[in-house]
């Protein structure tokens, strides 16, 4: 077999030339080579779909009207693509990713899964029946370190964790106050949870995806403080572990001054650790009664999960677009090992790092409970009562 990876043909499913969230996937996708984009079904409009594949280079054979055509036919092409991307609005996640999943086509799915516990309930089923890999991006895990800090704590750095901190905080709900609704705001759309879904499902995957633990119970208020919302933009969570540690978690579309203020604090009986989205490239480690050190991004004192995560060398920015891009390269190698193609086959690291079926449903269970805590004023509800029958 060659040691050159193969390129994996893939296609989408939204992210037309109207989207916002098509682009990130292309560009990161694209950064190390591995994937090519050949077919989509880029809108439920069909002009708009078509104006968007033939700016996007794609075939007009492959330029498809809807999903469910796209899936069959490319399917049947002995050159079909190998993978589908799907970044359509939540509540059209679940069809595409079952009827892709089910013509033997590998799925990578924007977050979260779906807008109801029930229907991702149904996803995790169809899919893990299907067999085929399930990759959903919940990019800030490909952070070098983040990867780190998740190690650390694995190793037991930190000593017996005690306080997780997360916050997630941006003010798009007033930008956005003036204009239509968007789908991300309206219930019929994203579920009855909003910046809960939008934002609170990747600080909820983060803290998961750090600890290595998800929350026993939690105790959610949410509030609108923008015009114009049909659902939260606004959201406080209290959280308690199975041994005993305590969290809390901030998610806020309404926090004027904040763009993409992403923060996460961890708290053991032997040491913190303290990393933020926007200024990625450094974490913040601080050992009880010794000088706090400083991480970098790049250099060679850090794990082998966190060396593979670097796209570029230290002291160089890196960001957004690398770390969604290192969510596809670890796609590309479970994809490339499960189809038995050329590629960088590092399966047992890669597996316990990227976003899958089970991380999917957490999140999932996670929103679930907010919005009964939510409804119970703020009462204190169990994760594991939306565990799969």
């Amino acid at each position: 077999m060659s040691n050159v990876a193969h390129k994996l043909r893939y296609g989408m499913v939204g992210g037309g030339l109207t989207g916002l969230i098509g682009a990130a996937h292309r560009i990161s996708a694209a950064q190390h080579g591995l994937f090519e984009l050949v077919a989509g079904a880029f809108s439920s409009d069909p002009a708009t779909a078509h104006a968007s594949a033939a700016a996007m280079r794609v075939d007009p054979e492959r330029s498809y009207d809807d999903f469910e055509k796209m899936a069959t036919r490319e399917a049947e092409r002995e050159d079909g693509i190998e993978a589908v991307v799907i970044v359509t609005p939540t509540d059209l996640h679940a069809a595409p990713a079952i009827a892709f999943a089910q013509a033997g086509i590998d799925v990578i799915c924007d977050k979260p899964m779906a807008e109801t516990l029930e229907k991702t309930k149904q996803m995790v089923k169809q899919i893990k029946d299907a067999g085929v890999e399930f990759i959903l991006t919940h990019n800030y895990s490909g952070y070098p370190l983040v990867r780190e800090a998740r190690q650390l704590i694995s190793s037991g750095k930190l000593g017996k964790l005690c306080q997780v901190r997360v916050e997630y905080l941006q003010d798009g709900a007033f930008r956005r106050a003036t204009g239509p609704r968007t789908w991300r705001s309206d219930p019929k759309r994203c579920g009855n949870a909003g910046s809960l879904a939008d934002i609170g499902s990747h600080a909820y995957h983060l803290l998961s995806f750090v600890t290595g633990q998800d929350a026993h119970s939690i105790a959610a208020d949410t509030a609108i403080f923008s015009p114009n919302r049909g659902t939260d933009d606004h959201v406080e969570v209290l959280l308690r572990f199975n041994n005993g540690a305590r969290g809390s978690m901030t998610c806020s579309q309404a926090a004027i001054g904040k763009k993409c203020d992403l923060q996460i604090h961890v708290y053991g009986d032997k040491a913190s650790l303290h990393w933020g989205q926007e200024e990625p490239n450094e974490m913040l480690f601080c050992p009880f009664g010794e000088p706090k050190q400083v991480y970098q991004r790049g250099m060679a004192y850090l794990s082998p999960a966190a060396t593979p995560a670097s796209n570029i060398s230290s002291g160089h920015t890196e960001g957004y677009y690398e770390a969604f891009a290192q969510i596809y390269r670890d796609a590309h190698t479970l994809i490339t090992a499960r189809r038995k193609l050329p590629g960088n086959h590092n399966l047992e690291q890669v597996r316990s790092l990227v976003p899958d079926l089970d991380a999917g449903l957490a999140v999932a269970k996670f929103i679930d409970a907010a919005l009964r805590s939510a409804k119970r004023d703020t009462s204190w509800e169990l994760l594991e009562a939306a565990d799969i029958n």
